[in-house]
């Protein structure tokens, strides 16, 4: 009897099984005299054994049940974040588009204010819609320059601004550096004055040989200039007509700059840019 169910115990826990085997072998020794009570432990045992084995196999489909569980959890979570990144991109794209068309749309209000006519208008979005093709500098920050030189009210406007540009451009100058240059003489209009600040801290650090340019066509030195802006007495429309005299056989440097990597990137996201602004017209 004893030998036949030690078969039964085998596999179970080590303590468990060492218990068991223990009371078997003193059944054993007792099957001599007490079959029947031998018999009924017997018995007990194997009930034992067979509640220890459903208890695994309940533990086993509780275990596989907990990992499903997880696992949908998990499958829920995944879907969840990629629904969102989806709708992110999207909203990101359609922003981005109805952005570039907005920004077209706001120049086309603010050069209608200024135009004297639809025509007029429409020549000046023209005009900022070629500049942007041919100067390695944001369309944002060409579309700002061109309407404060036209509010500024210097003319010929596109000359103007390709001669500024290609001063930034001749020192190798940034989309920051030339708006920087735009907002000084902006600047320097609306005081009526040539004043200290605009030309020496924030147009000649943009434009180095600025300074120069200007005495130069006004018929100065350079300390005879420095002499009579400090003294406030340089009208701002003689002293910026002078500096855009100056800038004018300056165009070359723009498609020097435009020839670099930095510039035909900066052509290629103003392509972009306006091709998102047609779409987003569309939409």
């Amino acid at each position: 009897m004893a030998e036949k169910l030690t078969l039964h115990v085998e596999g179970v826990d080590a303590g468990f099984s060492a218990l068991i085997k223990q009371a078997l072998a003193e059944i054993g020794n007792l099957s001599a005299a007490t079959s029947t009570a031998s018999g009924n432990a017997v018995d007990s045992l194997r009930k034992h054994e067979e509640a220890l084995g459903r208890y695994e196999i309940g533990v086993a489909k509780a275990t596989g049940a907990t990992r499903l569980h997880i696992t949908s959890i998990t499958d829920i979570a995944a879907a969840y974040y990629l629904a969102r990144q989806a709708i992110h991109v999207f909203s990101s794209t359609i922003g981005s588009l109805l952005e570039a068309a907005g920004s077209f749309e706001r120049t086309r209000i603010l050069l209608g204010g200024l135009a004297t006519s639809q025509a007029e208008a429409n020549k000046y979005f023209t005009e900022v819609i070629q500049l942007s093709k041919e100067i390695p500098f944001s369309v944002q920050t060409i579309q700002d320059a061109y309407v404060k030189l036209i509010t500024a009210g210097i003319t010929p406007t596109k000359e103007a601004l390709i001669g500024i540009a290609g001063a930034v451009a001749k020192f190798g100058g940034s989309t920051q550096s030339f708006e920087s240059a735009v907002e000084a003489i902006f600047q320097m209009v609306n005081k009526g004055v040539v004043a200290m600040e605009e030309l020496r801290r924030q147009l000649g650090q943009r434009i180095p040989d600025a300074i120069k340019v200007m005495a130069y066509e006004l018929g100065m030195t350079i300390p005879e200039l420095f002499a009579k802006v400090k003294t406030g007495s340089l009208d701002s429309n003689e002293g910026v007509k002078a500096l855009l005299k100056g800038f004018e056989g300056y165009g070359g440097y723009i498609e020097l700059l435009a020839s670099t990597y930095p510039g035909k990137i900066q052509l290629m996201e103003n392509a972009w840019f306006r091709f998102k602004a047609v779409v987003g017209d569309f939409m």
